[in-house]
Formats: C-alpha cells, sequence, structure tokens
C-alpha cells in the first residue's frame, strides 16, 4: 500500500455556509468552564436554626407568636456572632424590630446590641428609629409607654450628641413627665427628667455670660437689676459652620425653659413631700443646672405670677 504523503502547502475544505477566517486574525476569545462549590453554603451566615438575616426580619412581622420570638432571639445570636454584620443591616433590623408585650425583655437586649454601633452608622437610620420610639411614647397601652421610655433612656446614654438637637423628642419627653396619665414609675421619671438635662443642657462659653445673682420681692414690690445680655459676636457665618444642619437647643430659648419647669416642677413639689424617698441631690442638681441658663429670671418671674 502506498503511504498518504502530506503536502506542505494543503488546501483547507471550507464547508458549506461557513466562511474561512482570515490567517492574519487572532482569535481573543476565552472559553472556559463554570465551577459549582456547594460546600459554600457552610460558610454563610446563618442563625441556630440554619436561616439568614433576611428570613429572620421577615418572620419577625410574623402573625404567630412563637415564630416572633424566635426570630428575635435568632437575630441577637447572628448579631452576636457576626457583629460586623450590625453596620450594614441596620436597613433591615430597624423596621422590623417591633415591640411585643411576651418578650419585651429580648427586644430590649436586641436594641441594646443594635445600638453597640458608632454614631456615624447610626446618624442614617436614627430619624426612623426615633419615629418609632415617639409612637411608642404615645400608646395608649401603659407597658407599652413604659417600654419606650426604657428605650428613650437608652438611646440618650448610647446616643447623646443625636438625641440633643431633636425637639421632637424634647417634646415628647416633656408630655410625659407632665400628663394627667402620671401611672409611671417615679424612678423612671426621675430617670428622665435628669436624662433631659443630660442631652439637652449644653454649656455654650460663647452665648453664656458670667454668673449674676438678683433679689425679688412680690410683697415688697422691688427687685435688682441683672444684665442678661450676652457677649456675642452678630457676625458669624452658619453655612459654615459643622452644625448648620442641627437644630438648636431647647434649652437655649425661654420658651424651652419655661416647658421644662412647668413640668418639672410639680414634680419636684411631689417628690419633697414624700418621707421615704430622699430626693434633696436631685432637686439641687436640676436647679443648679436650670440657674445656668440666662433666662432663668424670666422663668422664676412668670411662675411667681
Amino acid at each position: 500500500m502506498k503511504k498518504k504523503t502530506t503536502s506542505t502547502f494543503s488546501k483547507v475544505k471550507v464547508k458549506v455556509g461557513k466562511k474561512l477566517k482570515k490567517t492574519s486574525q487572532t482569535d481573543t476569545t476565552i472559553s472556559t468552564r463554570k465551577l459549582v462549590v456547594w460546600i459554600f453554603e457552610v460558610f454563610c451566615n446563618k442563625s441556630y436554626r440554619g436561616l439568614s438575616l433576611n428570613d429572620l426580619c421577615r418572620q419577625l412581622g410574623h402573625y404567630n407568636r412563637n415564630v416572633r420570638q424566635d426570630a428575635v432571639i435568632g437575630v441577637k445570636q447572628l448579631l452576636s456572632s457576626n457583629p460586623h454584620l450590625i453596620s450594614s443591616s441596620l436597613h433591615l433590623i430597624i423596621p422590623s424590630v417591633a415591640n411585643d408585650g411576651h418578650f419585651r425583655s429580648q427586644l430590649k437586649s436586641l436594641l441594646n446590641l443594635l445600638f453597640c454601633v458608632p454614631s456615624d452608622a447610626m446618624c442614617s437610620h436614627f430619624e426612623l428609629l426615633l419615629a418609632h420610639v415617639l409612637l411608642a411614647l404615645t400608646h395608649l397601652k401603659l407597658p407599652v409607654r413604659t417600654f419606650g421610655v426604657t428605650i428613650v433612656l437608652l438611646l440618650m446614654q448610647k446616643y447623646p450628641r443625636l438625641c440633643s438637637r431633636k425637639s421632637d423628642l424634647f417634646s415628647s419627653l416633656i408630655d410625659v413627665i407632665s400628663s394627667s396619665r402620671k401611672l409611671l414609675k417615679r424612678k423612671l421619671l426621675i430617670d428622665v427628667m435628669l436624662g433631659i438635662l443630660d442631652v439637652y443642657f449644653v454649656t455654650d462659653k460663647k452665648s453664656c455670660g458670667p454668673l449674676s445673682i438678683a433679689y425679688f420681692s412680690a410683697d415688697l414690690k422691688n427687685c435688682s437689676q441683672v444684665d442678661l445680655a450676652t457677649n456675642t459676636t452678630y457676625f458669624e457665618c452658619p453655612i459654615l459652620s459643622l452644625n448648620s444642619t442641627e437644630e438648636a437647643s431647647p434649652f437655649s430659648t425661654w420658651k424651652g425653659v419655661l416647658k421644662f419647669c412647668t413640668a418639672v416642677f410639680p414634680l419636684l413639689e411631689s417628690l419633697l413631700f414624700e418621707e421615704n424617698f430622699d430626693c434633696d441631690g436631685i432637686c439641687a442638681e436640676v436647679i443648679g443646672k436650670i440657674s445656668q441658663v440666662g433666662h432663668i429670671f424670666f422663668v422664676f418671674a412668670t411662675l411667681s405670677n
């Protein structure tokens, strides 16, 4: 048999309907194969029941109480074992967490875990969180209002800077103290009163002048004169300030001080007449801080009338 001879320049056979590629053209296509790693799910962040954070947040609004309770426990367990998920998952957790009377202690521990994030991460979600809290403060049921007050105290302790410029929170807390439905515990009302002073009372050296003592008498119809004018620069540009978008403190106006004193002084009066309750230190602290405000002269004059 004759051997097949291979020519150096063999003619390429072209199939019907296909064009022959040019020899000067370079094929740049890359062919790859898909690799599926089935063991990847082991490293996913899931709870002890094998549920992700999205699944748990959906179960927080379930109609069954046991499912909601398991979801709260699962979210707390998942965030405790993975703290890096808290800051990136606030937009999922805050709209889902609501008040439930059957497991308020677990909800409080979950919120306490959420409040560990820094103020910069909580700033964009603080308005929504505050809206839920203010809704709880005006609820008809006493346990819900009590739970709302405890969460407000926790917020004021963790994020005093974010709370200090919220006038709606100040008004809601004043309504809680001065409400006719005073069914809250005295200790809780005192904590609210001291929390308002700690958060909203800011001593500004630029606007506070030297301490002046005045004496006045309603019977003798005389009083001493006090200069309440402050050495304020009237050529400041608030647009260039970092706090240009923040609201002013309620204690910076005489109306805010008067509103606070009108709500707090009856509470202090009732505490002073209680024999089993030592409130001398609390009254001295409250009056001492209020006396540092420049508008206190007008407040006492208004209350005396």
